[in-house]
């Protein structure tokens, strides 16, 4: 295996020739071999032969292919799988407009990923601004921009809040905030917002 991700009652890894296996709870379709069965051993990834890296949230997960394109599966009831339904999927699907992907992280339910532009693209639950188009409006179930943010290094989806790395090496946080996770303050933050007192970020891990 070159990587592997866990979610919550499932994990996956990424096999040294760019396919995937998955292994764990499988009822909302998050092992993504056709079946929404549990399965004790891995099971391949439906069609999955060339993905560069993957991601798991707590019940779907995504794959970045080769050329930047991201395709995900499982879980999909606010959106995660950002394939323009909220219909749960045990077979990947490929995420509606978007390409030139160079990194791809899910969060509990909702994904996000960095573009080679260094912007960064949102989609999934919002109910605390989690993805950063600057409203904690209904869930996304296609990408959309994060409200002013540009050139970014790295993103890491949590729970309910996103932080991301910029080139400048500052780290920006957004959506659920209530022990100040998000930075600015404890309210809630619907745009990214910088975290105080950091400097030299490279990357983020959750």
């Amino acid at each position: 295996a070159a990587e592997v991700a866990g979610g919550v009652g499932f994990g996956c890894a990424r096999r040294n020739d760019n396919s995937v296996v998955c292994w764990g709870t499988g009822t909302s379709g998050q092992l993504g071999n056709g079946a929404s069965l549990t399965s004790a051993t891995p099971v391949s990834v439906m069609g999955l032969t060339t993905a560069t890296q993957i991601t798991a949230g707590y019940s779907h997960a995504c794959a970045l292919r080769t050329g930047g394109t991201v395709v995900c599966w499982g879980l999909n009831t606010a959106g995660q799988l950002g394939d323009g339904t909220t219909t749960s999927r045990n077979a990947p699907v490929v995420v509606t407009g978007l390409s030139g992907v160079t990194q791809v992280r899910a969060g509990t339910n909702h994904t996000c990923a960095v573009l080679s532009d260094g912007s960064v693209r949102c989609w999934g639950a919002n109910n605390w601004g989690q993805i950063g188009n600057g409203t904690t409006a209904a869930a996304q179930s296609t990408p959309v921009a994060v409200a002013g943010l540009a050139l970014s290094r790295s993103v890491a989806p949590y729970e309910h809040h996103t932080c991301a790395v910029g080139r400048d090496d500052q780290v920006r946080c957004w959506g659920y905030n209530p022990w100040g996770e998000a930075g600015g303050g404890t309210e809630a933050q619907s745009a990214p917002v910088a975290v105080r007192g950091i400097t030299g970020a490279t990357d983020l891990r959750g």
